[in-house]
This record gives structure tokens, C-alpha cells and sequence, in this order.
């Protein structure tokens, strides 16, 4: 008989021949491949496995928890079914293994349509080749935190219609989105595309002549239906006379009672064995046994390999993940254990129906190594007392027995090793298709971007986080005046103009550091000639996988045309158009910002003046020399205070005035008023004729200190 530590290192020791290819990234685990290893597949590799065992040591129980879920999962899925349910959208699902939505949806309701939705390409692509030649059921690859694209993505599909009621399953995927993406507002948008609870019914109902009959115990949550011939309980009295029972099967009229079905029933001594007629049942210890034939002859114990099986089944569940339901297992194990004793009881041994029963066990995906130890000690320890104690001491037995324990560990490790081969390829396999499209897809990306960025009407250049010009297009290179060539030889920051806007340079600054993703600004640049172009232009951050900033990428726009423009409506706006000289407007403006930072000391003073007698020169002279006086008082009035920083403006007709700020005093507002009466006070050359310029009469007026604010 093989050792325990022989026994528990057959899955350890297969391997792929050649390793994993390197295409794959085995320097980065993968948490749906760690999933996979802890429910028993072989889609995973080293980093994986060293990554799970790291989280097993900490989480004891966490192989536990991840295969209770999956559990939970099947029984949600058989749940929906039952509720009407025929269309799942199962997001975060991971690389496939057994006992898949649509394995379980589908062996219940062929017609059942399922989409998986997964980040990682790889499960994608190994979901896709599993789902090969299922038109009812595909993968798509989409962000949990994307809900809108999930949505239009299932839709796109063909396979899940939102207008009835959809299954949406989130097993084990929810507590991977952190609290910042907002996790309940995800689920409330992909709970909103579903229709509401109450309006799921079932659309195919079960016939009447269909309907089993059932008891409704009283645990029950649903009342029967009319017409349901619903029993009176799990045991009547007439049944509990008989032997009769009540097994705990959903029943098909959706009271949620148990079922009564016909099954094996055996006498008291157990030595009797027969086909229970239509109103004879066997107890629940006996779950539906009726589909394993009798097994014939006196030497094999009928209850004894009941119990066996059972044993074992308790033991496989509890030692790996089970992809069936209890009864299923004990069911199937029941036939593995009738087999086994049948080989033992052959007048011509063979040990060929053990290595059956170990490719069995693989196949069923009973792939645990611990399932194959306590398989083969209990082979030896307690098969021939429990399932054949006649035979128990005999030694002709004993040896039929050794060399089925060998041969049931070979099957399993022959049948293991080759479903190893088959995942590892197949995964392998789907990181080689995951790879093809994401450079299907960056070559398609490269190449827009290349039409772009070579077609673009407005500048495109790229530059490292160092300020260096990468690289740019005709555009770009055109409206600075530089062949491309020797635009990669220069640094962003020799472009920048001397007089750009406080701030720009250390806006930029902060952008390559990584403390901004984009910017955009209206600035100037030197072209190669020595003119100035006005632009408008907007950087982008481009990061590396990990965060870090990688290089920039700016778009400009030539703007020039349009500054001026904007700048000459602004003049226009604001300066009057005969002197040239501030407007109303732009001294209200001045003279308010004035006021809001002046200091509580501070004196602001207006000095307002009025040509006497101008509408006299109108009249006698004209108009247009009018005019020209204008504008010869007014560059008098700007040039006589232009050294001191005060604003001239013209009020409208002949009144002009001058704000004095950041004055000594009274006396600082006196003395400008004088050089402005001096200044208008001078003879003026109006065409071939010399006139005197008409008396002008000033007067100002300053504001009082503010009152000091209370202490």
C-alpha cells in the first residue's frame, strides 16, 4: 500500500514539461488564478501558488471560505432557476472551473443564457475557448467599476435581454472595489438595469401533470398554490406505519415543501433488498439510490456500502471542494464503492476497474490531494469490513485490495496529470490569445493615434518628464518655424516666452512632478525668426502602470489671429477712440479695484477737469479742429503725470480726469492738479492758425481716511 506522503504529493508533482511559457508574467500573481488554486484547478503556476500558500498561513480557513462560496453560488444560480430566472450576468467571474454558471444553469434549463464579465484578458480569453460552440453563453471583458459599459456590453451581446428578469451575481468580486469608486452606487446602477423582484415569475411554469405531491411543513415560506395537492407533513400516519418518508427535494409546485419520490427501501435485518413499489419510500439516509442498480450476490453489504460511500463522501467534502451537491456525491461515490467491491468479488481479478474509479475522481474534479490520501487508506482500513464482511479475513482479499489501492492511486495520478497538461495548455493557450489582442489592439491604437497625429491640423508634440522634445508633428513644427529634426534637439523650456503669466512655469512644474493630469493655457512662444505666436494649449500627463509621471503630451493651437482681436475689442471697449485715453468704464474699474486693496491710511484722490469755453472753439472753428484739440489736451494731461503712474481718462466731451493713487497726501494731490492746469494751460497749434487754448477751471477732491476697524 502507497505511504501517506506518497499518497499526498501525487498533485504536487505534476508539472507542465516545458514550464509556462514566457509570454505570461509570472513575476505578478494573479488573484483569479490564487482563486483557482484554492478551489483545486490547475490554472494557476508558482508565483500563484506561493501567493495562496502566503494567505493560507494567515487565513487558515480561507481555501474553506472561497469554496463555501462557490458552493453558494451554485445554490443561487439553481435558486434563480427555480424562481423563473433563465438569463445570468455573473461579473467578476474569473477563470472558469467546474461547476460554472452555465454548467449548473444549463443542465437545469438548456435554453439558460449566460454572460461572464472579468478584467483579466487571460480569464477572458480562457472563458471564451471553454465557451466554444455555446451560442447561449460568452465573456466579456469590462471594469466592475464601469457599470454603464457592463451593461451596454451584455446588451450588445444578444444573450441578456433587460426588459425581463435578469440574474446578477457578484460572488466574491464586491470587496475588491475600495470605498473611493463608490461600491454601493455601483451595485444600485446594475441593480436598477434588473426589473424589480416582485415582477419575476417563472415563463414556463410547470404543467399540472407535472406537479409532484409534497408536504408543507411548516417551516414553509410560501403558500401553495391552488391546485398543488400539497400533503400534511414530512410524515403522515399512515407512512409512519409503513416505513414510508419524505425526501427534502424542492418540489415542483414552488410551495417549497419536500417531494415524495419512489426509492430503494430495504427490511429491518438489511439483508433483504428489493425495488420499492410506487408508494413505498426509503429514508432520507438514502438519498435517491434508486438510480444505482443492485449490485446482486450476498457477499456485498447493500447498507454497509451505503454507509462507506457516505463516509467518503463526508470526507471529500470536508477535505476539498466539492463541485456537487451532498447527495450528488454520495451518489456517485456509492457507485465508485459497489465497483470496487464487485472487482474484489470477480473470479478473475483485475485491478483495472480501481484506476476507472481514480480517472473517475479526477473527472468529477475530486482533484484534492488529501481526497486521494484518505481514499486510499480507507481502501485498506475499513472497505472490506464495512462493504464486504464476509470476506474480511480472508487473505486472498486483503491482497485484491493492496493492489487495488495501488491501482485507484495510478488511475488518479495518470488521469490528474493529464488534466494538469490540459488546464495548464489551455490557460496557457489563453494568455497566448490575451496576448494577440492587446497587441491587436495596440497596434490598432498606435496606428489612430499615428493618422492623428500625423494629420492634425493643430500642433502635437511629446516631451519627457526632463522638458526634452521627443517628438512632433509637421503642424507643430510649421507654426514655430523649426524643421522637425531640430525640434528634437531643443528643450520645452527653451520656447517659453520671457513674459509669460506669473505662475505658468511652476503650473508646469507640477504637472511633470504628477501633482496635475492635464493643464491648459493661452501662452506665447518664440518662433525661430524671433516673432511671437500666441497659443492655445492644453498638456496631458501620461503615467506609467505604476503611477509614476512618463512624459507630456501637448496639443497647440495658433490663436494669434484671434489674441489680436480680442486684444483690439478690449482697447476698443475700453479706451476712448478720439483721445486714446481710458474710458469711463475702465476708470470705474481701475478706481474699484483701487478701493478694495487700499489700506485703512490710505488716500485716494480724483482730480476732475473741464475745458471752459470748448463749445465756443466747436462752434467758431469747426468740429474737426474740435477734435484735434481733444487730443492734444489729452496726451498734455498723460504726459505730464505718465513718470508718477496715474491715470488719465476721458469722461466724455471736454471733461477729463485724473486718479491719484498711492499719494503721500493732500500735497501730492495739489501738486498734480497744478501740472495739470499748467499743461492745459499752454498755447496750442491747431493747423496753420495759433489760438490759445481756453481757460480750464480744476477742482479735486479726496477721500477721508477710513476709521481704524474697532479693537
Amino acid at each position: 500500500m502507497p505511504s501517506r506522503a506518497a499518497a499526498t504529493n501525487w498533485g504536487e508533482a505534476m508539472q507542465m514539461p516545458d514550464g509556462p511559457p514566457a509570454e505570461i508574467d509570472l513575476s505578478r500573481p494573479s488573484a483569479a488564478r490564487v482563486y483557482d488554486y484554492f478551489l483545486g484547478g490547475a490554472h494557476n503556476f508558482e508565483i500563484d501558488r506561493q501567493l495562496a500558500e502566503q494567505i493560507a498561513g494567515m487565513t487558515p480557513n480561507l481555501a474553506a471560505t472561497m469554496r463555501s462560496g462557490r458552493e453558494f453560488l451554485r445554490r443561487a444560480v439553481r435558486v434563480l432557476l427555480d424562481a423563473g430566472i433563465d438569463q445570468f450576468l455573473d461579473i467578476g467571474s474569473g477563470i472558469p472551473t467546474v461547476g460554472n454558471v452555465h454548467e449548473v444553469a444549463q443542465a437545469a434549463n438548456p435554453q439558460a443564457r449566460i454572460v461572464y464579465v472579468d478584467i483579466d484578458p487571460v480569464a477572458v480569453a480562457h472563458s471564451r475557448e471553454l465557451l466554444a460552440g455555446n451560442d447561449r453563453a460568452t465573456a466579456i471583458r469590462a471594469d466592475l467599476r464601469e457599470p454603464k459599459l457592463i451593461l451596454d456590453e451584455a446588451r450588445a451581446s444578444g444573450l441578456i435581454d433587460f426588459s425581463r428578469p435578469v440574474g446578477i451575481l457578484l460572488a466574491g468580486v464586491v470587496h475588491f472595489v475600495p470605498d473611493v469608486d463608490r461600491p454601493a452606487d455601483i451595485l444600485t446602477a446594475l441593480r436598477a438595469a434588473a426589473r424589480p423582484a416582485a415582477s419575476w415569475s417563472s415563463p414556463t411554469p410547470p404543467s399540472r401533470t407535472s406537479r409532484r405531491r409534497c408536504s408543507t411543513r411548516s417551516g414553509c415560506r410560501r403558500a401553495p398554490p391552488p391546485r398543488s395537492r400539497c400533503g400534511p407533513g414530512p410524515r403522515s400516519p399512515a407512512s409512519s406505519a409503513t416505513g414510508r418518508s419524505w425526501s427534502r427535494a424542492w418540489c415542483t409546485c414552488r410551495c417549497g415543501g419536500p417531494t415524495r419520490r419512489p426509492t430503494w427501501t430495504s427490511t429491518r435485518s438489511g439483508s433483504a433488498r428489493s425495488a420499492a413499489s410506487p408508494g413505498t419510500t426509503a429514508p432520507p439516509a438514502e438519498p435517491e439510490m434508486a438510480a444505482v442498480p443492485d449490485p446482486g450476490g450476498d457477499d456485498l453489504d447493500r447498507p454497509g456500502a451505503q454507509r462507506y460511500a457516505a463516509e467518503w463522501a463526508q470526507a471529500v467534502r470536508r477535505l476539498g471542494f466539492v463541485p456537487l451537491s451532498a447527495d450528488e456525491t454520495q451518489r456517485l461515490l456509492f457507485v465508485h464503492t459497489v465497483r470496487l467491491g464487485q472487482a474484489v468479488l470477480a473470479k478473475e481479478f483485475a485491478a483495472t476497474p480501481a484506476e476507472d474509479v481514480g480517472r473517475a475522481l479526477v473527472e468529477a474534479h475530486l482533484t484534492e490531494p488529501r481526497i486521494l490520501d484518505w481514499s486510499v487508506h480507507a481502501l485498506g482500513d475499513r472497505f472490506l469490513a464495512q462493504v464486504l464482511p464476509g470476506r474480511a479475513h480472508r487473505a486472498d482479499a486483503a491482497d485484491r485490495v493492496a493492489a487495488l489501492q495501488g491501482a485507484l492511486a495510478a488511475g488518479f495520478a495518470r488521469a490528474l496529470r493529464n488534466l494538469t497538461f490540459s488546464q495548464q495548455e489551455r490557460i496557457a493557450r489563453s494568455a497566448w490569445q490575451a496576448r494577440d489582442a492587446v497587441e491587436r489592439a495596440l497596434r490598432d491604437s498606435e496606428a489612430r493615434f499615428r493618422a492623428v497625429f500625423t494629420g492634425a491640423a493643430i500642433g502635437i508634440g511629446i516631451a519627457g518628464i526632463d522638458g526634452q522634445i521627443i517628438e512632433v508633428n509637421q503642424s507643430f513644427a510649421d507654426m514655430l518655424g523649426y524643421p522637425i529634426d531640430e525640434l528634437r534637439q531643443l528643450n520645452v523650456a527653451s520656447l517659453f516666452h520671457a513674459d509669460d503669466a506669473a505662475g505658468m512655469w511652476e503650473l508646469y512644474q507640477e504637472l511633470i512632478e504628477g501633482k496635475h493630469d492635464h493643464a491648459r493655457v493661452e501662452k506665447r512662444y518664440h518662433r525661430k525668426d524671433g516673432t511671437v505666436v500666441w497659443t492655445d494649449l492644453a498638456v496631458s500627463l501620461i503615467r506609467h502602470d505604476d503611477g509614476r509621471p512618463r512624459f507630456t503630451v501637448a496639443m497647440i493651437e495658433d490663436i494669434t489671429e484671434r489674441y489680436e482681436l480680442q486684444q483690439r475689442l478690449r482697447f476698443q471697449a475700453l479706451h476712448d477712440p478720439l483721445t486714446g485715453l481710458p474710458n469711463r468704464t475702465l476708470f470705474f474699474e481701475t478706481l474699484g479695484r483701487c478701493f478694495e486693496r487700499a489700506g485703512p491710511e490710505q488716500r485716494i484722490a480724483v482730480c476732475f477737469l473741464d475745458l471752459d469755453g470748448f463749445k465756443a472753439v466747436n462752434d467758431s472753428l469747426g468740429h474737426d479742429l474740435g477734435d484735434r484739440l481733444l487730443i492734444t489736451i489729452a496726451r498734455r494731461l498723460a504726459d505730464c503725470v505718465a513718470g508718477q503712474g496715474h491715470l488719465v481718462a476721458r469722461m466724455g466731451g471736454d471733461e477729463f480726469v485724473i486718479l491719484v493713487d498711492g499719494g503721500a497726501g493732500l500735497d501730492d494731490a495739489v501738486g498734480v492738479a497744478e501740472l495739470a492746469l499748467a499743461a492745459v494751460s499752454a498755447p496750442v497749434l491747431v493747423a496753420t492758425s495759433s489760438s490759445r487754448s481756453p481757460p480750464a477751471s480744476a477742482w479735486w477732491s479726496a477721500r477721508p481716511p477710513r476709521p481704524a476697524p474697532p479693537s
